[in-house]
């Protein structure tokens, strides 16, 4: 399953966290929050989408170090 979450992060951890088990996997597309949005993103076990959006920030650079990469999956916003 895809999820684009923009501006609604609790509305989808909600959701996804009470309904997690009806589905496999999951990847969160273009993954741009926080440090806890990521731990609650990675509780979830799903893997996390990262394109040139999510790096633009230096916050959001030293945020997403912190992600396992063996749940890192390298989105292409092309041409950007």
């Amino acid at each position: 399953m895809i999820f684009h979450i923009q501006n609604s992060f609790d509305d989808f951890y909600k959701i996804v966290n009470e309904n997690r088990k009806k589905f496999s996997s999951g990847v969160v597309h273009s993954f741009i929050g926080t440090e806890e949005q990521l731990k609650n993103v990675l509780s979830l076990d799903l893997y996390v989408g990262v394109t040139s959006s999510t790096l633009q920030t230096e916050e959001s650079c030293n945020m997403i170090k912190n992600c396992p990469t063996d749940r890192l999956v390298l989105e292409t916003d092309s041409p950007y």
